[in-house]
């Protein structure tokens, strides 16, 4: 039992809208490339900024509390701590 021709028209046609909207769907998704660039482009930006933040802050740290100066820190307070050790004994 085929179908009629007029059967088989309707099923095609039915399935050839679905798939013009499935399209039309697909197209309202696409971002133009121009948008992709602009937002890569601010991205970029912001990242540079960023960037340029930490450097900053890693420049004023460097010079408040350098590694001789932790050293120099543990060594008075080990010398703090014999001391008082010593005059427990």
């Amino acid at each position: 039992m085929g179908l009629r021709r007029d059967d088989a028209q309707r099923i095609s046609e039915g399935r050839f809208t679905r798939v013009e909207a499935d399209v039309d769907r697909l197209q309202g998704a696409i971002v133009p490339r121009g948008e992709h660039d602009a937002h890569w482009a601010d991205q970029r930006s912001r990242h540079t900024e960023i960037q340029r933040q930490v450097d900053d802050l890693r420049g004023r740290m460097e010079g408040i509390y350098s590694p001789k100066d932790q050293i120099q820190s543990m060594q008075r307070h080990i010398e703090d701590l014999e001391a008082s050790r010593a005059r427990g004994r």
